[in-house]
C-alpha cells in the first residue's frame, strides 16, 4: 500500500480526532469538496473558541451523534443552539458487551468482523445517517461516535467508497485514528481495567489497516460497493447521487 497523507486533524481544543472527509481526491484525480462533511470523535470537551471555529469558519451545522444514550449520558456534545444535533445511535454491539460486562463468546474475532456485522445490522440507521446529511446539505456536517474510530470509520468508508476514493486512502484515513486518538484509547481501556473489564481484546483499542481491509473486500464482495449498498439498504438512485455530488468538487 502506498503512503497516504491522511486528513490532519482540525486545531480543536476539545477534540483530537475531527477531521474534514474533504482533503481527499477520487481515483479520477477529482478533488472531494472541502468543508462539507467531518468525522470525529465525541465532543464534551469542545470549547467555545472551539465552537465557534467550527461554526464560523468551517460552517458546520448539522452534528450527526452516533452513540448509543448510556454514551451521551456519560458525556453529552458540549453544543450550543446554533447547531442542529440529531442522534443516530449504531449499536455495534461492544458497547453493550462492555456495558453488561459479559465477554464470553460476546465479542468478534476482530473489528473487521463487527464493521461487516454493523453493515449488515444497521441499515436502517445509517439509511438515516445520508438522509440527514442531504436534508442539511446546504451547510456543513460533522458526525462522531466515543472515539471516531468504529461507527465513524465505517461511515467514512462508505461516503469516500461512494465518491470513488481509493482503498488505500480509506484504509490510511481510517488507521489515522490510531495516531491522533491512541493515548485516549490507552486510557480508555486502562479505565475499563479499573472496571473489572482486563480481558477485553487489544484490537478493540486500535485501528488496524487490516480491519478496514476486510470490511472493504466486503463491502465489494457482497454489495458491489458503497452505492450497491446505499441501494440495498433503501436509498434511491437520486438520493445516492446527491449523496455523491455533497462531496464532490
Amino acid at each position: 500500500m502506498s503512503t497516504v497523507l491522511c486528513a490532519r486533524p482540525l486545531p480543536l481544543a476539545g477534540a483530537s480526532n475531527a477531521r474534514d472527509l474533504g482533503v481527499y481526491r477520487a481515483c479520477d484525480g477529482k478533488p472531494l469538496a472541502p468543508n462539507r462533511v467531518f468525522r470525529s470523535n465525541a465532543l464534551a470537551g469542545l470549547t467555545p473558541a472551539d465552537r465557534d471555529l467550527l461554526y464560523h469558519v468551517h460552517g458546520v451545522r448539522l452534528v450527526i451523534d452516533l452513540r448509543t444514550q448510556l454514551e451521551i449520558d456519560r458525556a453529552p456534545d458540549a453544543l450550543d443552539a446554533r447547531f442542529i444535533y440529531r442522534n443516530v445511535p449504531l449499536i455495534d454491539n461492544v458497547q453493550s458487551i462492555m456495558a453488561a460486562g459479559d465477554l464470553a463468546g460476546a465479542l468478534p474475532q476482530s473489528m473487521g468482523q463487527m464493521y461487516c456485522g454493523l453493515l449488515r445490522s444497521s441499515g436502517a440507521q445509517l439509511a438515516r445517517v445520508f438522509s440527514l446529511l442531504l436534508e442539511h446539505q446546504a451547510h456543513a456536517a460533522l458526525f462522531h461516535c466515543t472515539a471516531g474510530k468504529d461507527r465513524t470509520g465505517v461511515v467514512s468508508m462508505l461516503l469516500l467508497n461512494l465518491c470513488g476514493v481509493g482503498d488505500d486512502v480509506i484504509i490510511a484515513d481510517y488507521a489515522a485514528t490510531q495516531a491522533y486518538m491512541g493515548q485516549r484509547l490507552h486510557a480508555q481501556r486502562a479505565m475499563l481495567a479499573q472496571m473489572g473489564l482486563g480481558a477485553l481484546p487489544d484490537y478493540l483499542f486500535e485501528a488496524r489497516a487490516a480491519d478496514m481491509v476486510h470490511t472493504l473486500r466486503f463491502l465489494a464482495d457482497t454489495y458491489h460497493g458503497a452505492a450497491g449498498y446505499l441501494a440495498h439498504i433503501g436509498m434511491t438512485g437520486a438520493q445516492v447521487a446527491a449523496l455523491t455530488a455533497l462531496l464532490r468538487a
